[in-house]
């Protein structure tokens, strides 16, 4: 009884599936970055760079989660990827998780302090356009965002 109890705590949990039948495969994971440099380049031209840097979860990063969450259309239509680094370790760019030595060295690229909050911005060409402190009003990276060369193109473009 108490380990059909278990098991359904963890199945209930996700942390193991109901039976050893199942047939549903897994969700493909994409790959690890392990180098930052690459994965610059390649946003080069083609994506802008919100990155965001705190030793741990704190009510700034959180709330820039929130807020990149209630518009994510608005951030995806500005070509906008997201880049959460939390502690040491703990990294994603977009989808993809980061090693260990990419949380660190997209920190020291970046100019990002460890210890503290920050954000940065970059543009579609590479350049740091602005800094961020404390968590930003959207609307106040948006309007940044639009007066840019680039994203004006796109507006006359659409």
């Amino acid at each position: 009884m108490i380990r059909h109890l278990a098991l359904a705590a963890l199945v209930a949990l996700g942390a193991c599936s109901p039976s050893s039948s199942d047939t549903t495969p897994p969700a493909t994971a994409l790959p690890v970055i392990l180098n930052v440099h690459d994965r610059l380049d390649a946003a080069h031209d083609a994506e802008r760079l919100l990155i965001f840097s705190a030793p741990e979860r704190n009510a700034d990063l959180e709330l820039m989660r929130d807020r990149i969450a209630m518009r994510a259309l608005e951030v995806e239509e500005r070509d906008i990827t997201v880049a959460w680094l939390v502690g040491p370790a703990d990294g994603r760019f977009g989808e993809q998780e980061l090693s260990v030595e990419a949380v660190e060295e997209l920190r020291l690229v970046m100019d990002l302090d460890s210890a503290h909050f920050g954000g940065v911005l970059v543009g579609k060409d590479g350049g740091v356009k602005e800094r961020y402190a404390r968590a930003t009003d959207l609307n106040v990276i948006f309007a940044l965002i639009d007066l840019m060369p680039m994203r004006q193109a796109e507006m006359d473009d659409r």
